[in-house]
């Protein structure tokens, strides 16, 4: 459940989601000739946290949904749920970020970072009456992930989610290290940042095992390419794009 529960007039000010799967959210679009939307979030993201609690708390964002759209919100990082299925899909690379569909399917628009009343307002209205096919169908994933400790070589106490990364899409390369103690240092960093969806690829190369930093997965180049340029915008740091397929 996106919000906890307080108290009931509070309750009755915020946005009520759509409740029910992505499959019956696109069911429930097209029978009501309605446009839809995605709001990805994640626990840890305060710029979600701060949406929560004004922009869909405010009562003319509130007022128009009901209204004109249909809204479904869901933890991008999700594996209980459908929503890093959907996040993986969908190329979602920044938390929060809004997906607008028309009644049909098709994405017409995309937007990361915080939204206030105003502008998820501006951004639900320019695309109201759009319409259009979605160009492929979603397929879904649910494998459950392969998970252990991983024990860093530096010194001090670490906690790690360890996952077997496919050898598939593309990635943001954001460094190269030869000891683990410069992986540490560069992954607190993006933690910093909010980034989560780091990779590290181990390689040998002239005997000296390597650490590869990437960020990703995308699903395309063009999708890695765009993340980079926000990096660069955003952060001021630019990385290398790769083929994660020629990373074994």
């Amino acid at each position: 459940m996106l919000f906890a529960l307080e108290s009931h007039a509070q309750v009755a000010k915020t946005y009520q989601f759509f409740d029910g799967t992505f499959k019956e959210l696109r069911t429930a679009a097209r029978t009501n000739n309605k446009p839809f939307f995605i709001y990805f979030y994640a626990n840890w993201c305060m710029p979600c946290k701060k949406m929560n609690e004004t922009t869909f708390r405010n009562a003319e964002v509130v007022k128009y949904l009901n209204t004109n759209y249909i809204g479904y919100a869901t933890d991008g990082e999700s594996r209980i749920t459908e929503g890093k299925a959907l996040a993986e899909y969908f190329d979602v690379y920044f938390y929060p970020m809004l997906l607008i569909f028309t009644p049909e399917g098709r994405v017409v628009e995309k937007i990361d970072g915080y939204l206030s009343p105003e502008d998820i307002l501006a951004a639900l209205k320019r695309n109201v009456n759009k319409h259009g096919e979605p160009d492929d169908l979603l397929p879904m994933y649910d494998d459950p992930p392969q998970s252990g400790f991983v024990l860093p070589a530096g010194k001090g106490l670490y906690r790690f989610f360890y996952e077997k990364q496919e050898s598939e899409g593309y990635g943001v390369q954001l460094g190269i290290f030869e000891s683990y103690e410069s992986v540490l240092v560069k992954i607190e960093d993006l933690q910093k940042n909010f980034h989560r969806n780091i990779i590290l690829h181990v390689d040998v190369l002239e005997n000296k095992t390597v650490y590869r930093v990437i960020l990703g997965t995308f699903r395309t180049r063009r999708s890695a390419m765009t993340y980079n340029e926000l990096l660069q915008m955003k952060e001021g740091q630019t990385g290398v794009i790769v083929n994660l397929a020629e990373m074994k």
